[in-house]
């Protein structure tokens, strides 16, 4: 029991990491704005109280969790130069994990949201004619 213990205090160490990383990877003044693009959205659905698969519904719903935000960070990390990588990695190492709730952050969640419902509405119609 303590072996499982020890594991998933590890495997949360290694995602709050990972999370801090993405975010100073975002405010670094040398990652590209393309980069930028991807991390604002992996940033917005981890911090998203609303999914694409409720996590009420089982297994799948915290599956999404488990797969999206990965694939992002990912998609994200494709996108910037190793040399940040590795220097955000080093400071989110001794950093303090904080939800900062900025305007800037409620928008692209907000606009996320609307995108995915805006596509939702229209693959709905075109099914409809």
């Amino acid at each position: 029991m303590q072996k499982v213990s020890l594991k998933i205090k590890q495997i949360y160490g290694n995602i709050r990491i990972e999370l801090i990383t993405l975010q100073l990877c975002y405010m670094h003044p040398s990652t590209p704005r393309k980069a930028k693009f991807f991390l604002a959205i992996t940033l917005a659905y981890a911090a998203s109280p609303i999914d694409l698969i409720p996590d009420f519904i089982p297994v799948l719903g915290h599956l999404d969790d488990a797969i999206i935000i990965p694939l992002l960070a990912i998609l994200s990390y494709r996108f910037i130069p190793k040399n940040i990588i590795s220097e955000c990695r080093q400071r989110a190492s001794k950093t303090e994990f904080s939800l900062n709730k900025s305007w800037i952050s409620i928008l692209l969640v907000l606009l996320l949201h609307l995108i995915i419902v805006g596509l939702t509405i229209k693959l709905f119609f075109s099914f409809l004619k």
